[in-house]
């Protein structure tokens, strides 16, 4: 039998299942999940680390220490490389706000498909304030 298995595209937008074999039953199954060409050279690496895979017994070893093991099939035919997860910032998505809390008591902020609610539970003057944050997301 074999290990469970998350297998992401490089950019991380299609992910899929599969159980973990061998590393040629990987590769088959991520050309067909992928629709990567029979002829497109491909590489394994660990998703969060980058690290590659290259031979069967490291890729096997790694296996026995996690429940579910978290790969990145790479096209290097189309240059395709590893990068690690991005943060979300001002710059990459323009939907972040950032606000500044005087003395309001009630905070709502977000678009029209979601927003964030924080009731404010502290003292103006305090430097240490508390809020809880919620996500509401609206049909």
């Amino acid at each position: 039998m074999g290990t469970p298995c998350i297998i992401y595209s490089c950019d991380r937008q299609k992910r899929e299942t599969c159980m973990l074999t061998t590393m040629e039953t990987l590769l088959h199954d991520a050309r067909k999940l992928f629709d990567f060409g029979q002829d497109d050279q491909l590489s394994v690496v660990l998703e969060r680390e980058g690290a590659r895979i290259t031979k069967e017994d490291v890729l096997h070893g790694i296996a026995k220490k996690r429940d579910v093991l978290e790969l990145m099939i790479l096209n290097l035919t189309r240059q395709e490389s590893w990068a690690p997860e991005e943060v979300p910032s001002k710059l990459t998505s323009p939907h972040i706000q950032t606000i500044s809390v005087k003395q309001s008591q009630n905070i709502q902020i977000g678009d029209s498909n979601r927003f964030l609610q924080a009731d404010y539970t502290g003292d103006v003057e305090d430097a240490q304030v508390g809020m809880s944050v919620q996500e509401d997301k609206k049909a």
